[in-house]
């Protein structure tokens, strides 16, 4: 690059000195003052590709390198000779000068001589370039032919004569049968090129395969079975345009939806990945190697199916758009409800919500923008999750706990169930899935829960374990005292055994009976000191008097039971045993 940049004045010092100079006034004494120039030169050149002038020098430089030094050596010869020119013809011009009528093949002959083998160094070390650049690929099956040229390139090397020496013809010939094992070479390549297209059908894996090869493949014969694949690729593509129209046609209307998928968001990814499987080839397509006028029709093709995917997608996204308006006003309905049919409080949650939700996932997951109103809901999903899933286990606890109220106490404990629900009416008449103290709501309601479930606790264990347990004592009292031996008894003996007895049962049952007095007193005691809210009115007296009344009978039918079952012994007793007729 310095000499080229010195030879306009190189060559304007030369133009002074034909002109001026004495010694150099003939022909003959230029032209052996251009050859010094022109072998000074190539020995530059020589010494710029191969400093130390050993022969593995120039196999052991870097191919892209060497590459790069060979073509400023064709460089240099080609400025020289245009310097050249262009002095000749100013000298031509000056009305008194001379000419420069010098032999040219005197003259630049050696540099031509010098450049043709420097050409065909270049193509040497362009396909060395060519096959590294390949293996570093890693294409499956390309191992063969790598070997083989490495194969050809080691004997090559180890012929050890100067690759610069355009006087040694013996490169020739070796160059020439390097050609023609390279050609062999790069008839096995095209094979292997065909054969990784066979196995591909997507386009635009196609393309980006067929880029990846012209990055790679340098020799011509290469580039030109590249453009009858772009070619083959391209007809592929058009096939599949006209395909893909077909199949948006036919079921545009119900298209097919991955399993999972929510309608609408369905209907928009399929249409986007549509668009995507047309778009992914047209941006692969090269400008270069391909007519122009083919690429403008194949443009057309891709923009009027791309226009109708487009609308397509534009129009149920927009009408997915207005449905998250009317799936917002379900955020404003209250948190509970109690069922038409069944009166029971259920959780009034709008599942158009979760539905849209899902969908503005799927758009989002595919990098589809979604509205500002979806997007709000999407980042309180698990928000409204939580409630969900809380305000149902609530009153799932709620039917629990009111189930495990015993028939006697429904009514007496109305007020304590009125209670609870006065905590729950916040979420029937003003709390919406927007409001800010849901949390709170839910807190109280479940505080609520707990204390009329520990109540209920108390009452039913009351009932059970000291009220009824004790009638069951009580109605199982034996009131006779029979004899178990077969000794014969008198009638005063008999009646001494018989108050002896009774006296001793009279004190379990008057026992008894002050335990089951107290405990219904305990009852109505727990249950009228339970706190209930000022609005909810109290227990009233006569559900106290009825509780108390049932208790009574229920002992009188305990003491009834007892009595008749002593009876019952008596008479079996007397009258034999059960089953026996009356005559044995």
């Amino acid at each position: 690059q310095e000499i080229i940049e010195t030879l306009p004045a190189l060559m304007n010092a030369i133009k002074m000195i034909y002109t001026i100079a004495r010694y150099y006034n003939s022909t003959d004494k230029m032209t052996k003052l251009f050859i010094k120039i022109t072998n000074q030169m190539i020995k530059n050149c020589k010494h710029r590709v191969q400093p130390s002038r050993k022969v593995d020098d120039i196999w052991e430089s870097d191919p892209e390198d060497l590459i790069e030094k060979l073509n400023m050596c064709v460089k240099l010869n080609e400025a020289y000779q245009r310097q050249y020119n262009e002095t000749k013809e100013k000298v031509a011009d000056l009305p008194k000068g001379r000419h420069f009528d010098f032999s040219v093949t005197a003259i630049f002959g050696k540099f031509d001589l010098f450049c043709r083998r420097v050409l065909k160094l270049i193509e040497i070390f362009q396909t060395i370039l060519q096959f590294k650049a390949l293996s570093k690929h890693n294409f499956e099956g390309v191992e063969a032919i790598l070997k083989q040229f490495q194969t050809i390139i080691d004997a090559f090397k180890n012929k050890k004569y100067d690759l610069l020496d355009y006087n040694n013809t013996k490169f020739d010939r070796d160059f020439v049968q390097f050609n023609v094992q390279i050609s062999q070479l790069d008839n096995d390549l095209q094979n292997f090129i065909e054969a990784n297209f066979s196995k591909f059908r997507n386009i635009e894996y196609s393309l980006k395969l067929l880029r990846k090869f012209e990055s790679i493949l340098i020799r011509d014969s290469l580039k030109h079975s590249l453009q009858s694949k772009y070619n083959a690729v391209l007809n592929n593509y058009s096939a599949e345009l006209s395909s893909i129209e077909k199949t948006f046609g036919e079921l545009k209307a119900n298209p097919p939806i991955v399993r999972n998928m929510p309608t609408q968001a369905g209907k928009i990814i399929w249409a986007k990945h549509l668009f995507q499987k047309i778009t992914g080839p047209i941006q692969s397509l090269p400008a270069t190697p391909i007519n122009p006028s083919e690429l403008r029709r194949y443009y057309g093709m891709y923009n009027s199916l791309g226009k109708q995917l487009t609308i397509y997608e534009v129009w149920y996204l927009r009408d997915w758009s207005n449905n998250i308006e009317r799936a917002k006003a379900g955020l404003q309905s209250t948190l509970i409800v109690r069922h038409d049919a069944s009166r029971k409080l259920v959780v009034n949650f709008d599942f158009d919500i979760f539905e849209l939700v899902r969908e503005a996932k799927c758009l989002e997951r595919v990098g589809i923008s979604i509205p500002e109103g979806a997007r709000i809901i999407l980042l309180q999903e698990e928000k409204f999750k939580a409630y969900y899933n809380e305000l149902n286990y609530l009153l799932r606890e709620y039917e629990r706990i009111i189930s495990k109220i015993k028939p006697i106490c429904k009514n007496i404990l109305g007020p304590h169930i009125e209670d609870l629900e006065f905590k729950l009416r916040p979420g029937l008449l003003t709390l919406t899935w927007t409001s800010m103290n849901i949390e709170a709501y839910i807190k109280h309601v479940y505080q609520g829960l707990s204390k009329l479930e520990q109540l209920i606790i108390n009452v039913n264990d009351i009932i059970e374990n000291r009220i009824e347990n004790n009638l069951k004592a009580i109605s199982k009292v034996d009131l006779v005292d029979l004899p178990s031996n077969s000794k014969p008894l008198s009638l005063d003996e008999f009646v001494e055994i018989q108050e002896k007895h009774i006296k001793e049962r009279t004190q379990f049952l008057m026992s008894k009976n002050v335990e089951v007095e107290r405990s219904v007193d305990d009852l109505l005691q727990t249950i009228l000191l339970y706190p209930l809210d000022p609005h909810v009115d109290q227990v009233s007296s006569e559900e106290t008097k009825r509780i108390k009344s049932y208790y009574i009978w229920y002992l009188y039918q305990a003491l009834l039971n007892s009595t008749q079952n002593s009876l019952n012994r008596m008479k079996h007793r007397v009258c034999g045993k059960k089953g026996q007729s009356t005559t044995e």
